[in-house]
């Protein structure tokens, strides 16, 4: 914590707590490369960048969050109501990753009964 950040009563440490942490504090400067902060954002972003040196990226993780809604879109319905281009597109995407196509349902609801008579003349109001 910087020398200069606001503190409270309660958050002062006194008697040997004090000097035991006076002591870590000497030491730590001495051993370790140290941050200061002055709030508790400013903290959060230290700690942020700190650990972010140790995250290993996996950049398979990014594209299966976007590839496999992308895929779920394009399914539509299933064929014949997908979007083929877009399909084609998510299958590639996947493949290139390795990564499995989800299993989606095929379009199943059956079609409504409709007679068509071209004979019959449309109905026009006049």
């Amino acid at each position: 914590m910087d020398d200069q950040h606001p503190l409270t009563r309660a958050g002062v440490e006194r008697g040997e707590g004090a000097s035991k942490l006076d002591a870590l504090r000497a030491r730590l400067q001495t051993e370790r490369v140290v941050n200061f902060f002055t709030s508790p954002a400013q903290l959060q972003a230290q700690v942020i960048h700190s650990l972010s040196q140790y995250r290993q990226p996996n950049l398979t993780d990014f594209h299966l969050v976007s590839d496999i809604p992308a895929y779920r879109l394009a399914w539509c319905d299933g064929p014949p109501f997908a979007y083929h281009w877009g399909l084609q597109q998510t299958k590639a995407h996947l493949a290139a990753l390795n990564v499995p196509e989800p299993t989606l349902p095929p379009f199943d609801e059956p079609m409504p009964e409709v007679e068509i008579n071209p004979s019959e003349e449309q109905e026009t109001d006049e």
